[in-house]
């Protein structure tokens, strides 16, 4: 298995963390998804097929872009992703 660390921008809580994670399990050849919070790290367990632009894709998508490329947009998908993230534990 292989890993893939991605530090995102926007993660701020167990919400946004919820929603990181069920996004990003359903990409094929993804194993697990672990989400450090306090660090802003997605942690990507993965059979060595990934394609890792369908993760920052997906991620991006969801508010939580690569550490250094988000904009206002981004901040503003992630709080939706934040909310959502809550309601669905």
């Amino acid at each position: 298995m292989a890993v893939l660390n991605v530090e995102v921008e926007n993660l701020k809580c167990a919400g946004c963390a919820n929603t990181i994670r069920r996004k990003v399990e359903v990409i094929n050849g993804v194993e697990g998804v672990t989400v450090d919070e306090a660090a802003g790290v997605v942690h990507v367990l993965h059979n060595g097929l990934l394609v890792e632009e369908e993760v920052f894709d997906v991620l991006k998508r969801a508010g939580y872009p690569k550490r250094g490329t988000g904009d206002i947009l981004d901040k503003a998908v992630s709080y939706v992703s934040c909310a959502i993230g809550k309601v669905q534990r």
